[in-house]
């Protein structure tokens, strides 16, 4: 199938057999960090990949809700990764209401087609196939080779083209700004109409570190107007 030599669990919308996986992810969750508290360290990777998640969270309700915020959280220190493909990064969509910091837990974000476009209107501009990769060290185009071979001829699919990182100053540090970057934040917050597009334009992207940078910059500009900056006496 799709998904390759990897073990399927669920085909054919077998949502019971998904249910009694995520109880198992849980179970491996907590025995691993039972392992950790007697001074394990080290631990064999384990990466689950999902796909449809709305139907499966449509199927499960709360028993996905439960295991998305374990596994997000508390998983990737005892070699526990989760990956998703999904059409919908809602909260709502994603079984996680009320948690869309969870989102931010992710180290990748790949951005596909019209979602790309839409989020990253000028880094897509010339692309056949929108694809955008956001990580915490920022944004930037990848290319996805297209092969179309002709019925019962096999494929050969060339290596995913990551475009080169931005140069570092233009990395949302919050704890490590530049002048250059806070003059620039500064700036735009008297001509741009809101926080997310000074984000976008300084950072090329928006929410995580790029928000925290934003926010801290126009915070202390706010409270040094309002006469609350720093204080000294003789």
């Amino acid at each position: 199938g799709s998904w390759g030599g990897a073990q399927v669990i669920g085909g054919g919308r077998n949502f019971e057999s998904i249910g009694r996986y995520m109880q198992q992810m849980s179970r491996l969750l907590s025995q691993r960090y039972d392992q950790r508290a007697r001074g394990e360290n080290q631990f064999e990777p384990l990466t689950v990949a999902t796909d449809e998640m709305p139907a499966i969270v449509a199927a499960l309700g709360r028993r996905v809700d439960e295991v998305w915020r374990e596994w997000l959280r508390e998983g990737r220190k005892v070699g526990l990764f989760f990956v998703v493909s999904t059409q919908s990064t809602r909260v709502k969509t994603l079984g996680i209401r009320g948690e869309g910091d969870l989102l931010e837990n992710f180290s990748y974000v790949l951005m596909l087609g019209k979602l790309a476009a839409s989020q990253y209107p000028d880094l897509v501009a010339q692309m056949e196939w929108p694809a955008v990769l956001r990580s915490i060290r920022g944004v930037r185009p990848v290319l996805i080779p297209q092969e179309r071979p002709l019925v019962g001829t096999p494929i050969s699919v060339s290596p995913l083209f990551i475009a080169p990182a931005p140069q570092a100053d233009a990395f949302a540090d919050p704890n490590n700004l530049t002048e250059t970057a806070r003059e620039q934040i500064l700036g735009l917050a008297k001509e741009l109409p809101s926080q997310a597009a000074i984000e976008r334009r300084v950072f090329g992207y928006t929410g995580g570190a790029a928000y925290r940078a934003v926010k801290e910059v126009l915070d202390e500009a706010k409270a040094k107007r309002n006469g609350r900056g720093p204080t000294t006496t003789a």
